[in-house]
């Protein structure tokens, strides 16, 4: 290339960067450049003189996809927090494993005194649950639909626990036969369900984060949709 340049008498600007060249350009021509501040509410646009560094002209306008700004700043901070944003339901997974093991020395066992103290620390740790839970709950919901999923939350928790005793003793006595023994396999079996929560929180873990982030932006956007019906 140099030699065919020096024969044919001619000069070529070349622009680089680093070892790649990626622009050829005729000699003496000036030398333009295009820089673009892509920012979720707002974009910029700028031409600019690579040789001197002047700004030659610019432009600025609303980013017509700014209701959806939310979205990309949750995501980013879904990339940032990673693992650690998951922790409610990293302790609500754990007290559900611990309650069920403590559960199940204090049902085998025919001592009073050796029971109490596991059914303690049992109880302690079932009642452990619901805080990280009620603000994981919360975190998932877009802040318009919290009312609604409150109502049926609460819906179905009092026709489960309307329920539960009636299911408790029908197993107890038509499963089990009934009596101290019906009693103790019927408390042991409905362990099963809450060793099966603790398994299911932990595998929430892994998307709980961007369950968060894609609430957190739906609810930024719906907030943008109704300002933007006012005006």
């Amino acid at each position: 290339m140099r030699e065919n340049t020096a024969q044919g008498q001619w000069t070529l600007r070349v622009h680089s960067r680093g070892e790649e060249l990626f622009d050829f350009a005729p000699a003496g021509a000036r030398s333009l450049g295009l820089a673009v501040d892509l920012g979720t509410s707002n974009v910029a646009g700028f031409l600019l003189d690579l040789e001197s560094g002047a700004r030659i002209a610019s432009l600025g306008i609303e980013n017509p996809q700014a209701a959806w700004g939310a979205d990309l700043i949750g995501r980013i901070n879904h990339a940032i927090a990673g693992p650690q944003a998951a922790a409610e339901l990293r302790t609500a997974a754990v007290t559900a494993i611990l309650t069920t093991i403590l559960f199940l020395p204090a049902l085998l066992t025919r001592s009073v005194v050796t029971a109490v103290p596991y059914l303690l620390v049992a109880v302690l740790m079932l009642s452990a649950q619901n805080p990280p839970l009620d603000a994981a709950r919360l975190d998932i919901m877009p802040p318009l639909l919290w009312g609604r999923a409150e109502a049926i939350r609460t819906l179905l928790r009092s026709l489960a626990m309307a329920l539960a005793p009636l299911l408790f003793g029908a197993v107890s006595d038509h499963v089990f036969g009934g009596g101290r023994s019906g009693l103790q396999w019927t408390f042991v079996v409905m362990l099963v369900p809450l060793a099966a929560s603790a398994w299911l929180l932990f595998k929430a873990r892994r998307t709980y984060p961007r369950d968060v982030a894609t609430a957190a932006a739906v609810g930024a956007h719906s907030t943008a949709s109704r300002a933007s019906e006012r005006n």
